[in-house]
């Protein structure tokens, strides 16, 4: 299906917030599909399904962060996304149907 939107951010992708791996700007990013999301993480890619998406929070200090929570057990559980512009992130997650708590 055809991308809806694309940024580059910061990326945590791991078992937890303890025990995970992370990614700074430039080296994360996210692309958004009506039928998946797509996390990137230097040269590695996490693709969840938009059925196996069960929430997408807001997440941090400054509510900057999304984060990812899903049903698929082969994808790490903890998956969090922070963006330099969350409004139009958050309007773009909603517009390919997403629903942001």
């Amino acid at each position: 299906m055809q991308q809806l939107y694309q940024e580059i951010g910061g990326v945590v992708i791991g078992r937890s917030y303890w025990f995970n791996s992370q990614a700074s700007w430039p080296f994360g990013g996210i692309e958004v599909y009506y039928d998946k999301i797509v996390v990137r993480m230097l040269w590695f890619r996490t693709e969840i399904k938009s059925y196996d998406i069960t929430s997408i929070e807001k997440y941090g200090w400054f509510k900057n962060s999304l984060r990812i929570i899903h049903k698929n057990a082969s994808i790490s559980p903890y998956i969090t996304y922070s963006s330099f512009h969350p409004k139009r992130l958050v309007q773009k997650l909603i517009e390919a149907g997403y629903k942001i708590k």
